[in-house]
């Protein structure tokens, strides 16, 4: 009856297409069912009326969000039921981070409402089922509202008329007109004899239309409750901004905020020539720069670029307002439009603001400083190792050549007796060692040359992981540090970057490259 009523109302000059229906069981159907859609057409605008209980609309738009393959700025959902005021106490995070249009009566400004909400927390939960919480949905607030609005007809009835109803109620039984009680289904109706009191008292206190509903008169009731329609946003999260920009029907020739943070080479100061002074956008340049000019001159409107106030990209804050800092929390917060910066993408920040699709790929390279040309030297083949390295091998060959010797002379199979002529008394018989001082280096160095060295069962980023860890002094806290000290270590230091920053900065100075 929501979903027709809402087609009932829609102007006569506007057609509405209707593409799909579905008759789901559970989330996980309409689910299955948007990624068919998206499979179907992922370029066009999807307009999606959720038509089912608040607590399934929750879970549809949540795994929705959560799901990387789906379409976030294309999809537009229609809220029936009044899930903004079922969770208008609760952090729906994922309700900020795509386009939804839904209703709440919920008026929580208001003294009515505080009170009301200060007294559903005292009351005992065993007894009052869902009460005891900070939370109450709609269909309370509406269970009270009428009631309060019956309870205030029958007392001031009774306040004027105080026997109205003495010869309805004899002996424990009620009476009408006279009859025991009430068949409501007899035909014709027997109306209550006091029907057409009771409705005037009540119209002095509400009226009902069918186009507003119940409306309570103006005078000494207020409104508690009152319907508004909430567009892209939720009571904890604030909608984002870079949906508004480029979801209005005509963008031309208006003027949004851009917000950026310098970082070289997408954003830097511009270096004045003598006697010229840089203002506005012109006091900038780099690749966010050139970027934001091409899509201001293709979508033909303004933008004033300004630098984020507190220097940083964006994360979790408990002090900020909107719990975000950097750039994030400018776009939550409504302080700019657009953010053009080199910001990573992640699960947390996409659940409070939007993302183009990546359109850079990049990776991890190691920036290095550009060596120095010089001839080759005779000692050149020494320079992939350092000193102390070809100092240790050096000794090392020397002790196990000083120990081969020294076993082999201990040895009594490396010892032989060669026979010479001495005299007219015969042959003397003398005892030689079989591996002389000079065959032992030799033996060292051919094994050392034929065996080279087994590989390290230990993996090579585990070794590097180790060595950075034994020294924490390799580690740096910005991007600027790093590269001072690539260009101040001569060589012996290598820094961990993203490609294309690496690009970007080997172009701009000769002494760095990739």
């Amino acid at each position: 009856m929501k979903l027709q009523h809402i087609f009932s109302i829609v102007n006569d000059n506007y057609t509405l297409e209707i593409r799909a229906v579905k008759r789901i069981n559970d989330a996980k159907d309409a689910h299955i069912f948007l990624q068919s859609l998206e499979l179907s057409d992922s370029q066009s605008r999807k307009y999606v009326i959720l038509d089912c209980d608040s607590e399934t609309a929750k879970t549809i738009i949540v795994d929705h969000v959560r799901d990387i393959y789906m379409g976030k700025r294309n999809f537009h959902f229609l809220l029936t039921s009044l899930i903004m005021d079922e969770y208008w106490n609760n952090q729906v995070l994922e309700f900020g981070a795509i386009n939804i249009t839904g209703f709440r009566i919920l008026q929580t400004n208001t003294y009515e409402f505080r009170q009301f909400s200060k007294n559903w927390k005292t009351l005992d939960s065993e007894r009052w089922p869902g009460a005891g919480t900070d939370y109450f949905s709609a269909d309370t607030a509406l269970m009270f509202d009428g009631t309060k609005v019956f309870l205030d007809t029958y007392n001031r009835l009774l306040k004027k008329k105080s026997d109205i109803f003495r010869n309805n109620f004899r002996r424990g039984e009620f009476f009408n007109n006279g009859t025991k009680g009430i068949d409501c289904r007899k035909a014709p109706n027997n109306v209550w004899e006091h029907g057409d009191k009771i409705t005037k008292f009540l119209r002095k206190i509400a009226e009902w239309t069918e186009d507003d509903g119940m409306e309570l008169v103006p005078g000494k009731y207020h409104r508690v409750f009152q319907e508004s329609n909430i567009e892209n946003k939720t009571y904890i999260v604030t909608s984002i901004l870079y949906h508004r920009v480029f979801q209005e029907s005509n963008i031309e020739n208006k003027t949004y905020i851009v917000t950026s943070i310098l970082e070289e080479p997408y954003l830097m100061e511009k270096v004045p020539e003598p006697g010229v002074t840089l203002i506005g956008n012109d006091r900038y340049e780099g690749y966010c720069k050139d970027l934001a000019d091409s899509i201001a001159k293709n979508v033909n409107f303004n933008y004033e670029l300004r630098l984020v106030n507190d220097s940083k990209y964006g994360g979790l804050d408990s002090k900020s307002p909107s719990g975000w800092n950097g750039m994030v929390g400018e776009l939550i917060r409504k302080e700019s439009d657009i953010a053009i910066a080199p910001l990573t993408i992640t699960s947390a920040r996409e659940r409070v603001i939007d993302f183009t699709k990546p359109f850079m790929s990049l990776g991890i390279s190691i920036m290095i400083k550009k060596p120095v040309k010089k001839n080759p030297g005779i000692f050149s083949f020494m320079n992939p190792l350092s000193q102390e390295i070809w100092v240790y091998i050096i000794l090392s060959y020397i002790g196990v050549s000083v120990v081969l010797f020294l076993v082999s002379r201990f040895s009594p199979h490396e010892w032989r007796y060669e026979d010479t002529l001495c005299g007219p008394k015969g042959f003397l018989w003398e005892p030689l060692c079989s591996n002389p001082v000079m065959y032992v280096p030799g033996f060292s160095l051919g094994a050392i040359m034929q065996q080279s060295c087994d590989k390290s069962k230990i993996t090579v980023y585990s070794r590097m992981w180790e060595f950075m860890s034994a020294k924490p002094n390799v580690f740096v806290d910005s991007y600027k540090e790093g590269i001072r000290r690539v260009r101040e270590s001569k060589g012996k230091y290598a820094f961990l970057i993203e490609s294309t920053k690496t690009l970007g900065l080997a172009l701009m100075n000769s002494h760095i490259r990739e």
